[in-house]
């Protein structure tokens, strides 16, 4: 009959609401994060050295950002004069800078060019910063979407996020916004879409996916070399999460194993160039050690301080209830995951016995993807629980 709502309409009308509340939602309170880093005040007036005043940019200064703009500086004006890549012989206390060829300089000379230019590279640092802090987004609304979760599991991993700040190496305020140590958060906080991606390939038996996973996971590689080792742990992850799905596991076993292949022979063809400069100019790459971990105990109190005592025991129902429940196949990807990820840098951190590529990647930098699967299944715990 018309004018009669049916109990099907009446659940998909509250569903629709309660997307929109927690998009509204999200959205406020992006704004209130870009508002308060100072996203909608790129410019200064000063005092210059004659008496007159001068307008600069009001940027990020603290730590390492004069450091990473610089670096996109000196790519922006090699390619603007049609130079090649190649390496610029940037230097951080004596040493070559890090040793990746292009860091995060690359996405700040994109997003000026996408601005058409009309913003100095010190301002766009300062958009591409809070970009990056807000950019694991994208891949926890990807996960709860595969796995039918309301909004608001990626609005509350959001938030838990921006709110704990973290140390300087876990990827969180500190590290990027304080520090500025912009190219190990930004590889970090593309992972988690290239994860969705990863898992909707599996899920959905589609080569589209995977070549879509393929190029964000090269994107996190060539941001950072250090992203081959949650790269690793994710498609193990994949493989492990296969094996516990419902169904044949023999044939789930070989569709996660097929879609592992495919991303990765993907991946290595994307990530040609980048292997070919490591090869050829391996031994200019080399890193300062400035931090590393004494120990198990120093590996879990990092873990503690990345973010804090409750979201880690959130997060640790989290990963519980993800491998006990059957409907959330995502999660329980995310939950496997961790867990190699967890094991491998503890190893990486105990172990005396590692060669010398292995220890270029400096095991408390790993913190970072860590910290934001811990997030996220501290927000699935939530949303489980609540039910």
């Amino acid at each position: 009959m018309i004018g009669v709502e049916r109990p099907g309409d009446r659940v998909r009308n509250a569903d629709q609401r309660m997307w929109l509340a927690w998009s509204v939602g999200i959205c406020l309170l992006m704004f209130w994060v870009v508002y308060q880093l100072g996203g909608f005040d790129l410019w200064a007036t000063i005092p210059g050295p004659d008496g007159q005043e001068m307008v600069v940019p009001n940027t990020f200064a603290t730590v390492d950002h004069p450091f990473h703009a610089t670096r996109a500086e000196v790519l922006r004006r090699s390619l603007a004069d049609g130079e090649l890549l190649r390496w610029v012989g940037n230097h951080q206390g004596g040493y070559p800078a890090e040793f990746y060829p292009l860091g995060a300089a690359w996405i700040e000379v994109v997003v000026w060019a996408l601005l058409l230019g009309t913003l100095p590279i010190l301002a766009v640092h300062k958009l591409v910063v809070i970009g990056v802090f807000l950019l694991p987004l994208a891949g926890f609304i990807l996960l709860g979407k595969i796995d039918r979760l309301t909004l608001g599991v990626a609005g509350l991993a959001l938030a838990i996020h921006v709110s704990v700040r973290g140390w300087w190496w876990s990827g969180g305020y500190m590290e990027l916004v304080e520090w500025g140590l912009l190219t190990n958060v930004a590889s970090a906080a593309i992972l988690p879409l290239g994860m969705g991606l990863v898992w909707k390939a599996y899920d959905d038996k589609s080569p589209r996916f995977a070549a879509a996973a393929a190029i964000v996971l090269s994107v996190a590689v060539y941001t950072n070399v250090r992203s081959v080792f949650p790269i690793a742990a994710l498609l193990c992850g994949l493989i492990l999460a296969a094996v516990f799905a419902t169904g044949s596991r023999w044939a789930a076993l070989k569709r996660g194993m097929a879609v592992s292949g495919i991303t990765l022979a993907l991946l290595a063809s994307l990530l040609a160039p980048l292997v070919g400069s490591l090869l050829r100019f391996g031994h200019l790459y080399v890193f300062v050690h400035y931090s590393g971990y004494d120990g198990l105990r120093a590996f879990f109190d990092s873990s503690v301080d990345a973010v804090t005592w409750p979201v880690l025991i959130l997060a640790v129902v989290g990963v519980v209830l993800a491998l006990r429940d059957r409907r959330s196949t995502s999660a329980r990807f995310v939950a496997i995951t961790l867990i190699i990820y967890i094991a491998g840098t503890a190893l990486l951190a105990s172990s005396s016995t590692v060669g010398d590529l292995v220890r270029q990647l400096e095991a408390t930098r790993l913190m970072p993807f860590q910290r934001l699967l811990m997030i996220y299944m501290a927000a699935f715990a939530v949303a489980r629980v609540s039910e």
